[in-house]
């Protein structure tokens, strides 16, 4: 549109344009929490300083081509810290057909976008992970199954971006703003502060170079350790996400593969405690019902360390609003990193409880597996190991 062709008040085009889209966005937002009562979900391509409070955005039009895969990283950092958290990029690119092996590693990079999805152009080849074939139909299911797995993690980061502002999907300089060398490194990004995530974005590679900052790290498949402050090639063939849990984080899961997170509500939940040099850690959950536009909530926080008497892993309300509970248990609690004697015992003590009871603990190298220890996701209490 020429520039002379001004709208009322010799306001130009341009500056109005995306302030369309942010109200169509706003309008159908207002109209789908009148109509249903409960929250909407509202995806928008235009959009404008304030589109975060109503839904969704992807990056658009791009292409099935490595260089799109690569630059949606960037695109979505940059779209995290300037205050829309909640955006994504079409897995495997709107135009054109991916090949096998590019469509696997944008699932194993899309399963950590804040907004995660498979699209396509009309006239694009039908691409569902279906469709391809053994050993890539299982592969492209354990990237989408990872994103699963994440849920309870990744909404309580949007919990956080809620509350706080911050984004689900950081750029390394956030978590690390004294570490010069990741000022401008936007290959690999943190979702959230526990999990660092290294794309692969080049056509047959079958190794990464990752930066690990400061800290200790953890691969999220083997728990390999490895030390931060450094650069290291590590393998990365076809299955392989590099992705590492920060030491001194504990993050919370669900691990039964189900159709769909509906199915998926009274699962059990599973603690990662990746310990950092100090054999200590933390990690937070929060819980509402997933649906109402005000709903009754509970924070959890979790801590694991020692004192006079070993080893403990605690867990408390933080924060609670109204009256709302959960039936969910933990199921099973993965301790990487310990160093030292590594407890053989564990006793389950819940508060306002007057018993206590048992669970099993297997070791597994530096490795420390509890099973089955059946502590009240949504309540207070302590696990003592021995």
């Amino acid at each position: 549109m020429k520039k002379d062709a001004l709208h009322w008040g010799d306001v130009e085009h341009r500056d109005v344009h995306n302030l369309y889209g942010m109200q169509v966005a706003k309008g159908t937002w207002h109209g789908q929490t009148k109509r249903l009562s409960k929250r909407p979900f509202v995806l928008t391509r235009s959009f404008f300083a304030g589109s975060q409070r109503f839904g969704a955005m992807w990056t658009g039009d791009n292409k099935a081509d490595w260089g799109h895969l690569r630059d949606s990283v960037p695109m979505l950092l940059s779209m995290g810290i300037s205050g829309f958290p909640f955006a994504g990029a079409d897995v495997g690119g709107f135009f054109g057909d991916p090949d096998t092996e590019l469509l696997l590693r944008w699932y194993q990079v899309g399963a950590f976008y804040p907004f995660f999805r498979g699209h396509g152009h009309i006239d694009t080849k039908r691409r569902e992970p279906w469709l391809f074939g053994e050993p890539w139909t299982s592969m492209y299911r354990d990237a989408i199954r990872t994103r699963y797995r994440l849920l309870p993690y990744v909404y309580t980061l949007f919990y956080e971006a809620n509350t706080e502002g911050v984004p689900v999907m950081r750029p390394l300089f956030m978590e690390f703003p004294d570490d010069e060398s990741v000022l401008t490194k936007d290959d690999e990004f943190m979702l959230g502060d526990k999990i660092l995530v290294k794309p692969v974005t080049e056509k047959g590679a079958t190794t990464a170079s990752v930066y690990f900052p400061d800290g200790v790290w953890y691969d999220w498949q083997t728990f390999r350790k490895f030390e931060g402050g450094r650069t290291v090639t590590v393998k990365a063939p076809l299955e392989k996400i590099p992705i590492y849990f920060r030491g001194g984080a504990i993050t919370v899961t669900k691990e039964r593969a189900r159709r769909n997170s509906v199915l998926m509500k009274k699962d059990p939940y599973t603690l990662y405690i990746t310990v950092d040099d100090k054999n200590s850690a933390s990690g937070s959950l929060y819980l509402d019902d997933g649906e109402s536009l005000d709903s009754s909530y509970i924070t959890m926080e979790f801590k694991f360390g020692a004192d006079d008497d070993g080893y403990k892993i605690a867990g408390s309300i933080s924060s609670k609003k109204g009256d709302i509970q959960f039936a969910n248990k933990i199921e099973r609690v993965v301790i990487v990193g310990l160093s030292g004697n590594l407890p053989t015992g564990a006793v389950l003590i819940e508060k306002g409880s007057l018993d206590s009871t048992l669970v099993e603990v297997d070791n597994f190298g530096d490795i420390v597996t509890l099973r089955k220890p059946g502590a009240s996701i949504d309540s207070e209490w302590v696990i003592k190991l021995t």
